[in-house]
């Protein structure tokens, strides 16, 4: 009967036999609608215990959208399987905690899980989302990822990212950035450093990456993800308009120190050889950066 109405929109099916109103899902943020499948598989299935990904989900990490739309669950033995759309995983004795209502793997367990299973870019989005949440540094999130993931696939993979994860980038989008700079071999110096207003000392501003270069020159690198000029809540009730103009005012001050400054979309940082291209032109090469 409901699938009658999807043809019209007025009802959308957005994972099998789940169902919602179509003008109110259309108004949903891709994870809000996630969150949204997710409660409602649980309500349909009271015993399911979802992990890895629909974890993360749950517990607000900043997940690429393209790993979603699959659910991702505890397996009760290690013979059972999953079915459409439902990949199902074993683990002996996995924590468990409830958001709104949902069984969920721990914060941590869930990280570890995506370390393993992602790759570079999206996982150390995930890694640096874990340490802002729990509000911990990266030896944590080693030492975890030893203690769920020793002998597992991909660990390998799960200790590198961990070993670059940190808990101060401010959103998925800086992290996946970062990790492409990383693989360029052309890794920050620092991130989210604060340096002081010149012409109001009391003021300062954050740069989102830090190049100091070996003729004692720095390079700022700044993200614009649409995020910090569209969500209501990051604007903190400015409009539009007053974050652009707040955007410039904090480059011009910061241009005033002598430094250069690269500014990237997400379209450069998801364009193969874009953004190392973009660094080279200011000075930053593997040559002439200071690691950190």
């Amino acid at each position: 009967m409901l699938r009658r109405h999807i043809r019209d929109k007025s009802i959308v099916e957005p994972f099998p036999r789940l169902f919602a109103p179509g003008d109110a899902w259309e108004q949903l943020a891709r994870l809000d609608q996630e969150r949204y499948v997710i409660r409602g598989y649980a309500w349909a299935h009271p015993n399911a215990m979802f992990c890895s990904l629909s974890a993360a989900v749950m517990h607000g990490l900043p997940v690429t959208y393209s790993l979603l739309g699959t659910l991702h669950l505890y397996a009760s033995s290690p013979s059972q399987r999953g079915g459409k759309r439902v990949e199902m995983r074993y683990r002996q004795h996995p924590s468990c905690v409830k958001i709104d209502g949902v069984p969920v793997a721990s914060l941590v367990e869930a990280t570890v899980d995506c370390l393993c299973a992602c790759d570079f870019e999206d996982a150390l989005a995930l890694a640096d989302g874990c340490l802002r949440i729990a509000r911990a540094d990266a030896s944590y999130l080693r030492r975890e990822v030893e203690r769920l993931a020793h002998g597992c696939k991909g660990v390998e993979k799960a200790r590198d990212v961990a070993r670059w994860a940190d808990g101060r980038a401010e959103s998925g989008g800086e992290s996946i950035a970062r990790a492409v700079m990383i693989r360029a071999g052309l890794p920050p110096t620092d991130i989210q450093r604060a340096f002081d207003d010149p012409l109001e000392p009391r003021k300062s501003y954050r740069a989102d990456f830090v190049f100091e270069l070996t003729d004692g020159k720095t390079v700022l690198g700044e993200f614009d993800g649409r995020a910090k000029y569209e969500d209501e809540q990051l604007r903190a009730g400015s409009s539009t308009i007053d974050v652009l103009l707040k955007e410039r005012q904090r480059e011009s001050r910061l241009t005033l120190m002598d430094v250069r400054i690269v500014r990237f979309n997400w379209n450069d940082v998801r364009t193969p050889g874009r953004l190392e291209q973009m660094l080279g032109a200011a000075g930053v090469t593997r040559a002439t950066l200071v690691k950190p």
